[in-house]
C-alpha cells in the first residue's frame, strides 16, 4: 500500500480520535465480520482504556495478520490507539512500518516518541537485509526533532548504519546537554566495535564536558571502553563523577588506569573524601586488587574511616581477600578482633569483621566470636547484637573448637530470634576447615 494512500486514510478517519467501542460491540463485529471489515471497531478497541478489551483486540490482530494492515496504519495515527497499533504494525507489516513510521519520529510526548522508535527499530530488524535497511534509514534526513529521534533509533545498530550512522551520531552530539546525555551510549557502542574516533570523543567528554552529569555518564560508559581520563576523573570536582570513575576502573578494560592509582592514593580517597559513596568506591577498588601489603595497609586505614558503610565495606573486603588467600592475616586480625568486640560499633561492621576472621582462620579470635554469638542470644539483645551474633556463629562453624560448638548447640531457646538459631545450627553442622 502506498504511503500517500495510508496517510489519506488516516487523515480522513482518525486524527480526531477513534470512536468508543464497547466489549459487546467488538465481540459482535469480530463474530460477524471478516478481518478486512473490522475498521473503526478494531481501532476503537485498540484505543480503549479497558485493558481487557485492548488485549482482545491485539489477539484479533495476531489472528488476522496482514488482513488488518489498513486498520493498523490508521490506528497508528490515533493518539490513543497508536501505542498498541505501532508495534503491531511493525510485526504484521514491517515493510509498511518502515515506510510509515519514520514520518512519525519527533512528534508527541516522550512516551509516544519512544513507542515510535521501538516499533521502527523492530520493523527495520525484520527487513530481508537488516544491515541495508539500517544503512538506508541512516541516510534519510528530516526535521531537527525527527533527526534526533532517528539518531536515537540507530543506537544499538550504529555498526550496521556505517559512516552515515556515525556522521548522524556525531552531529547529534553537538546539540544541547540533554541530547549529548542520551546519545553518549552510541559513542561507547562505536568504541567497543573498534572505532578510534568514537573512543577518543568519549574520552574527551569525560575530561572536558562542563556538565557533571555528562562527565558521569561518560565515566560509566568507560567501564567497557579504554578511557585514559578515568584516572583524572577520580579527582573530579563532582563526587558522583569520582565514584563512577572508580567503579569503571574495577572493570577489565582499563588495567593501566587501575595500576596508576596507588594504594596510598586510594586509601586517602577511602578515608578523606567527604562523600561515603566515593569512599566505598575506593575500598571496592582496593578489595579487587591482587596480593599486596600496601593494599592491605590501605584497607586497614579504611577500617578507621568515619563512615559506617566504609568500615563495613573494608571489613568485607578483608573477608573476600582472606577467602581467596590474597591478604596477609596477621596485620589485619588484631584490628578486626577489636571491631568484633566493640559493643559500640555498628552491627553490620562487627558482622563483616567476624566473617573476615572466620575466613582468616584466626584462632585467636575464637574467644571474641564466642562472646559475640552468645550476646546475641541474651533476652535483651539489640538488633545490632543479633546481626553481629549471626555472623560470629557462622564464623565459629569454620573452627573445630568443641567449647564453641557446645555453646552454639545450646542456642535453642524459642525466645531467641529464629535467624540466629538457624545460624547457630548451621555452624554446628558445618565441617571445620580451620585446623
Amino acid at each position: 500500500m502506498a504511503l500517500s494512500v495510508v496517510l489519506g486514510l488516516a487523515l480522513a478517519g482518525v486524527l480526531t480520535g477513534a470512536p468508543p467501542v464497547s466489549a459487546e460491540r467488538f465481540a459482535a463485529a469480530v463474530t460477524e465480520k471478516p478481518c478486512e471489515e473490522l475498521g473503526d471497531v478494531l481501532i476503537g478497541a485498540l484505543a480503549s482504556p479497558d485493558k481487557e478489551l485492548a488485549n482482545r483486540a491485539e489477539a484479533v490482530v495476531g489472528r488476522c495478520g496482514k488482513r488488518v494492515t489498513k486498520d493498523l496504519a490508521k490506528a497508528s495515527e490515533d493518539p490513543e490507539a497508536a501505542p498498541r497499533a505501532m508495534p503491531l504494525l511493525a510485526r504484521v507489516a514491517p515493510e509498511l512500518a518502515r515506510e510509515l513510521l519514520p514520518t512519525r519520529l519527533g512528534a508527541g510526548d516522550a512516551k509516544a516518541r519512544a513507542t515510535v522508535r521501538s516499533a521502527l527499530a523492530h520493523a527495520l530488524d525484520r527487513a530481508p537485509d537488516p544491515a541495508t535497511a539500517w544503512l538506508q534509514f541512516a541516510t534519510k534526513s528530516s526535521t531537527e526533532a525527527a533527526n534526533f529521534d532517528a539518531t536515537r533509533t540507530l543506537l544499538g545498530h550504529l555498526k550496521d548504519a556505517g559512516s552515515a550512522g556515525k556522521m548522524r551520531l556525531f552531529a547529534g552530539l553537538s546539540g544541547d546537554d540533554d541530547a549529548r546525555y542520551l546519545l553518549l551510549p552510541g559513542l561507547a557502542e562505536l568504541a567497543t566495535s573498534g572505532d578510534e574516533d568514537a573512543r577518543k570523543k568519549l574520552n574527551s567528554f569525560l575530561k572536558e564536558a562542563p556538565e557533571p552529569w555528562i562527565r558521569e555518564r561518560a565515566a560509566a560508559l568507560c567501564a567497557n571502553v579504554v578511557c585514559e581520563g578515568l584516572v583524572a576523573a577520580v579527582a573530579d570536582s563532582n563526587p558522583r563523577v569520582r565514584a563512577t570513575a572508580l567503579a569503571s576502573l574495577r572493570g577489565g578494560f582499563n588495567p593501566t588506569g587501575r595500576a596508576a592509582l596507588t594504594p596510598s592514593a586510594l586509601a586517602k580517597l577511602a578515608t578523606d573524601d567527604p562523600f561515603p559513596f566515593v569512599q566505598v568506591g575506593a575500598v571496592d577498588l582496593l578489595a579487587s586488587a591482587g596480593p599486596s601489603d600496601a593494599v592491605d595497609q590501605a584497607l586497614l586505614a579504611a577500617l578507621g574511616a568515619r563512615s559506617t558503610r566504609v568500615r563495613g565495606t573494608a571489613a568485607q573486603a578483608f573477608a573476600t581477600r582472606f577467602s581467596s588467600g590474597i591478604a596477609e592475616t596477621a596485620s589485619a586480625s588484631t584490628r578486626l578482633r577489636a571491631l568484633v568486640g566493640d559493643d559500640n560499633e555498628d552491627g553490620s561492621v562487627r558482622g563483616a569483621a567476624a566473617s573476615a576472621l572466620g575466613n582468616a582462620c584466626d584462632h585467636e579470635a575464637i574467644g571474641v566470636l564466642r562472646r559475640t554469638a552468645i550476646d546475641g542470644a541474651l533476652p535483651l539483645a539489640t538488633e545490632a547484637q543479633i546481626e553481629a551474633a549471626k555472623a560470629a556463629a557462622l564464623a565459629l562453624g569454620r573452627f573445630s573448637d568443641e567449647g564453641a560448638r557446645k555453646e552454639l548447640a545450646a542456642i535453642k531457646d524459642p525466645n531467641v530470634r529464629a535467624d540466629l538459631r538457624q545460624a547457630a545450627g548451621m555452624a554446628v553442622a558445618a565441617t571445620p576447615v580451620c585446623r
